[in-house]
Parts: C-alpha cells; sequence; structure tokens
C-alpha cells in the first residue's frame, strides 16, 4: 500500500461511532456490536431536506447512532426522513421496528419482505437460529451442542427479539423493487438485484456520483453464504456478475473499507473467494481415502477454527457448506447418510 492509498484509508474509515463525511451529502457511521465483535456501517445521505439513512443496524446501537447523528450536527433521529435497507440481516435491518417509536420517516423495504413486517422479530429470530441447519449440516454431535448451548444461552440472555422487543411490526413503509429509481433530492439511486447472500439483497448506485451502497455483497473478506439464512451461492455469483461492470467512484460497503477506485478489482476478488472456496473442497475430497464430514473439510481447511471466535468459526463453517450443497448440484460430489461427502471419479 503506498502513501496515497493508506492516507485516503485512515481518511475513508473514520472513528468507531463518529459520522464522517466521505464526500458531499454522503456520511458514514461506523457501529460495533456491544454484544460481539461485528461492526457494520450505517450511510447517511444529507441534502436539502432529506435525511436518508441506510442500514441503520441493530437494535442495541440506536443510541451510538443518533449519538453520531448529533456529534456531526446532521439532526437527530426524529429528524430523518428515509430509513433505507439493503437486506434483512440484523446487523443491517435489526432496528427496524423499533425505529417507529422514535421516528415518523417511512421505511423502504425490498418488496420480498413483505410478509415478515408484521411480526418482524420473529421473523429475525428465526434467521439468527441456526441450530436446525446444525442438526441437519455437522454430523458430531459435540459440535452441534456448541450451536444448542448458544441458543439456550441468548433465551436465558433475553437477547432474542422476540422475548426482548415483542412481535415488532412495520408499518410506516413503502415496498421497493429492482429496476425502481430512489430519488433523493436530486440523487438518484437505481435499485439493484444483489440477491445470494440473503434472498431479498438490494443495493443502491447513484450512476451520475458513481456511488455503489452494496450492502453485504461485495466485502474486502469472503461474504458469509448460509443455508441457515436462506442464501444461495449461486444468486450470488449471478449477482457479482451483473454488477462487475458498473462505474462506481466510491464503494459503499456494509461492513469493512474500500479504497475510492478500482471497483472491478473488489469484485474480482469477490468471486476469487468463490471459486478458492470451491477448490479448496474438491481437493480436500480428491486428497482424502474416505469420505469426509463437513467438519473434517472444514477443519483441514483452518486447523485452528474451533479455536477462534465462535461466530467467526460458525460463518466459515456455514460458507462451507453452503459450497458443499452447491458442488452436490453440480454433480462434481456425492453425498452419503453420514452425512459425509465424497469426490465423484469424473473419468468414469
Amino acid at each position: 500500500m503506498n502513501i496515497e492509498e493508506s492516507q485516503e484509508r485512515k481518511s475513508f474509515r473514520g472513528e468507531w461511532g463518529l459520522a464522517v463525511e466521505i464526500e458531499d451529502y454522503l456520511w458514514r457511521v461506523r457501529l460495533q456490536n456491544p454484544f460481539g465483535k461485528l461492526m457494520v456501517n450505517t450511510y447517511v445521505v444529507r441534502k436539502d431536506d432529506v435525511f436518508a439513512v441506510f442500514d441503520p443496524g441493530w437494535p442495541w446501537t440506536l443510541d451510538a447512532l443518533e449519538a453520531a447523528f448529533e456529534n456531526a450536527s446532521l439532526g437527530d433521529i426524529s429528524a430523518v426522513t428515509h430509513w433505507i435497507y439493503t437486506h434483512s440481516h440484523i446487523d443491517h435491518m435489526g432496528a427496524a421496528s423499533l425505529l417507529g417509536e422514535k421516528s415518523s420517516a417511512k421505511h423502504y423495504i425490498s418488496k420480498k419482505l413483505e410478509g415478515a413486517l408484521n411480526e418482524w422479530h420473529k421473523f429475525t429470530d428465526r434467521a439468527n437460529d441456526w441450530l436446525p441447519w446444525a442438526e441437519d449440516a455437522i454430523a458430531e454431535a459435540h459440535i452441534v451442542e456448541l450451536f444448542r448451548k448458544e441458543r439456550a444461552l441468548r433465551i436465558q440472555n433475553k437477547t432474542l427479539m422476540l422475548q426482548k422487543y415483542g412481535k415488532g411490526s412495520i408499518k410506516n413503509f413503502e415496498l421497493i423493487d429492482v429496476g425502481q429509481i430512489l430519488d433523493l433530492a436530486g440523487l438518484r439511486f437505481e435499485i439493484l438485484d444483489l440477491r445470494g447472500h440473503d434472498s431479498t439483497h438490494i443495493g443502491f448506485y447513484e450512476r451520475e456520483k458513481g456511488w455503489f451502497i452494496s450492502g453485504d455483497a461485495v466485502l474486502s473478506t469472503p461474504t458469509p453464504i448460509s443455508r441457515a439464512m436462506d442464501d444461495d451461492i449461486v444468486l450470488y455469483e449471478k449477482s457479482l456478475q451483473d454488477i462487475l461492470d458498473l462505474e462506481v467512484s466510491v464503494l459503499l460497503p456494509g461492513h469493512g473499507v474500500h479504497k475510492k477506485r478500482n471497483f472491478r478489482r473488489n469484485v474480482e476478488r469477490s468471486l476469487r473467494h468463490l471459486k478458492t472456496y470451491e477448490t479448496v473442497i474438491l481437493q480436500a475430497l480428491d486428497n482424502s481415502t474416505k469420505p469426509m464430514t463437513l467438519m473434517e473439510i472444514c477443519l483441514l481447511e483452518d486447523e485452528n477454527l474451533l479455536d477462534r471466535e465462535p461466530t467467526y468459526a460458525s460463518v466459515q463453517i456455514a460458507l462451507i457448506d453452503s459450497h458443499l450443497r452447491n458442488l452436490l448440484r453440480q454433480k462434481k460430489i456425492i453425498m452419503d447418510d453420514g452425512p459425509t461427502f465424497l469426490r465423484i471419479d469424473e473419468d468414469e
């Protein structure tokens, strides 16, 4: 990284919990989950009478979000005019229902989520309950037990959304869809299809400015894909291919920091992540003298995986599982009742 890139990265990053102006009318707030290590980016468009907020984060970071707005003299939550969401995951849209108590602004939500809006917290809890997936995907009982204990701990600590906040209806909303234009004080955001990491994922592209709010579709690390949350690798790869040639000057991802240049390189990196995982899995099965379980493949790829932070480990297991299911669909591998996986001999 040269000096110019280093300085740009530093200025673009900003401090945790502060609103940082990226360009005229465009701000970013970096929120940190107090119950874990995950961080999320919230973006603000503030122009004329518009105060639009993209992906306002978790329920438990609302105070931090409002403090960031006020610190930057953007206004308080009651001044927001638009709440806009790239996808349904709790770190991006978890606060949606609770915002209705503080704000009269309309929520702009993918039409694919219409059926979940009347019981939002129940929907969110289901998406965050990975135990049914673990019971189906993981052969090793002691690993499944870790997911069972995690669920029990959430119940004990009253961190389930339905348990803590009630059913959580989102009432003041407008359903939006791919192909529409969202006009924010003359800034025209095209709504793009970014399904894959979440079956409802959309992105927002301001063509004239070159701004692209990509949610979790393009990240500096492999984008998590989990069957537990109805994610789909095939759709995800298609979404990446579809956006590859956009003219983007500022990539605005849901997590992490990207430079204000070379968007295509970032998308190509995400596509390479997919191929790398597929290659690792196929090589592991090629080199094995016996069928392998999901966990055996995961530990071969990272022998220290279970010593790492639990959320990180879970995401990696789910990502490899998703690749295995995709390879099954492609008939490159088979699965027995183990459940274990075996490479198909393509020469037969």
